[in-house]
C-alpha cells in the first residue's frame, strides 16, 4: 500500500485511481471518501479514462462530494458516447428506473449518436417530470419546428423553475417594440433581470441595453455602462463591443479612443460582426490606433460578410460608402500580406464574385436591433 501511495503522490494516474478505490472501500486503509473523490477528479482531469466513469458515479450518488445527478449522468452520457459500456449500463438502468436526470442524459447520448427519434422519447419523459434542461431542449425543438407557442410554453415552465437560460429566452420572447412601457415588456424585464441576477451573460448584456435605450426603464448611461462591464466580466462578447462604443462616444464614461479600440479588437477577434466593423472603421480613421487602411478594409469586409444588418448601419453612421470600400479593398495589394495567415477565413472570394446589392441589405432602424 505504501508503494502504491508513493507512486500516486508522484503523479502516476493509474496509481491514483487504484488508491482512490482503496480509500472508497476502506480496504487496507482507513476509509476517506472525500480524499478518494479528489484523487479520481485529478486523474479524470488528466484524461485517465477509468476515472471518468467513477467520477460520474461519485457525482450521481454523492460519493465523497456534493450530489449532482445532472453532472453525474451527463458525464456518463459522454462516456457512453465513447463506447464505455459500463457507463451506458449505469445510465440506462437509472433512466429505466425513472430518474429524470438520467432520462435527459439518455437524450444527450442518443442526440450525439444521431438517433433523434429515440432521444426525443427520453426528452419528453424527462420534461414531463419538470426537468428544466429537458424543458429548454424541448422548447428549442419546437422553435426548429416553427411552433413559437409551444417554445414559449416550455421556456416559461423552465423559467419558473429558476433556470437562467430559460428566464432569458422567455423574457426575449415576451419582448415587443410596439409599446416600450407595456405590461408585456415589464414582464419580460422581470424575467431577464432574474436571469441577470443569476449571472447569465447574455441576460446581463440585455439588461444593459434596456438602461442604454430607456426600454422599460428610464435611460441611464452610467447604469448601462456598469452593467455592460458585468456582462463583459461574464464573457459576453456583445458587451465588449458595447463598451467600445461607450468609450468611443462617451456614453456613461469619458471618451477614450485607445480603450475603445482595445474593446473593439477583442470583440472582433472573437468573431463579433459589429466589433469587426467598428475595428475596421477605427483602423481607417487611425482612431485609437495607427492608421492602417488595408487592415481596416479587411475587417470591414469580414463584418459585411456576416450579413448582420446593423453592420451596415455602423458604416452609414460613419459616413462610409460601402461600394468605395469594396473598390479600395480590391485595389489594395498590401491586404494580401495582411491576410496571409488566413486570419479572415475564405469568404472574400464569394463577396467579390457577387454584385454589391446582394450583400448590402437595407439597414433597419437601431431600435429594431437593439439586442
Amino acid at each position: 500500500m505504501q508503494a502504491l501511495h508513493r507512486k500516486a503522490m508522484k503523479g502516476d494516474l493509474e496509481s491514483m485511481y487504484k488508491l482512490a478505490k482503496h480509500y472508497q472501500t476502506g480496504n487496507e486503509i482507513e476509509e476517506d471518501l472525500y480524499f478518494a473523490f479528489r484523487l479520481i477528479l485529478f486523474a479524470a482531469k488528466y484524461n485517465y479514462q477509468p476515472a471518468y466513469t467513477e467520477l460520474g458515479r461519485c457525482y450521481t450518488y454523492g460519493i465523497g462530494t456534493k450530489k449532482d445527478e445532472a453532472e453525474g449522468y451527463h458525464l456518463l452520457a459522454m462516456l457512453a458516447n465513447n463506447s464505455d459500456e459500463e457507463a451506458l449500463t449505469l445510465l440506462r438502468n437509472a433512466a429505466m428506473s425513472g430518474n429524470h436526470y438520467a432520462e435527459y442524459a439518455m437524450w444527450v447520448y442518443y442526440q450525439s449518436n444521431g438517433d433523434y427519434e429515440s432521444g426525443h422519447t427520453w426528452l419528453e419523459q424527462s420534461a414531463g417530470k419538470d426537468n428544466s434542461d429537458a424543458l429548454c431542449a424541448l422548447a428549442l425543438y419546437y422553435e426548429t419546428e416553427n411552433d413559437p407557442a409551444q417554445a414559449k410554453r416550455y421556456f416559461h415552465q423552465a423559467a419558473k423553475n429558476g433556470h437562467p437560460y430559460a428566464q432569458m429566452r422567455y423574457g426575449l420572447l415576451l419582448e415587443t417594440f410596439a409599446d416600450y412601457k407595456s405590461p408585456q415588456n415589464k414582464e419580460a424585464y422581470k424575467w431577464l433581470k432574474k436571469a441577470a441576477d443569476q449571472k447569465h451573460p447574455h441576460a446581463t448584456y440585455c439588461l444593459g441595453n434596456f438602461y442604454k435605450t430607456g426600454i422599460w426603464v428610464d435611460a441611464d448611461a452610467n447604469k448601462a455602462f456598469e452593467i455592460y462591464n458585468k456582462a463583459a466580466d461574464l464573457g459576453n462578447v456583445d458587451a465588449f463591443n458595447r463598451l467600445g462604443e461607450a468609450y468611443l462616444y462617451g456614453i456613461g464614461v469619458e471618451v477614450d479612443n485607445a480603450i475603445a479600440f482595445r474593446y473593439f479588437q477583442y470583440a472582433a477577434e472573437q468573431g463579433h460582426p459589429k466589433g469587426q466593423c467598428n475595428l475596421g472603421v477605427s483602423y481607417l480613421d487611425g482612431r485609437g490606433c495607427r492608421q492602417d487602411m488595408p487592415l481596416g478594409f479587411a475587417w470591414i469586409m469580414q463584418a459585411t460578410s456576416s450579413g448582420d444588418p446593423t453592420v451596415f448601419l455602423i458604416l452609414e453612421n460613419a459616413g462610409l460608402d460601402l461600394s468605395r470600400i469594396i473598390e479600395g479593398y480590391k485595389m489594395s495589394k498590401q491586404i494580401q500580406r495582411a491576410v496571409a495567415d488566413d486570419r479572415f477565413g475564405n469568404n472574400f472570394d464569394r463577396i467579390f464574385s457577387e454584385p454589391s446589392h446582394s450583400i448590402v441589405p437595407i439597414p433597419p432602424s437601431e431600435s429594431s436591433n437593439g439586442k
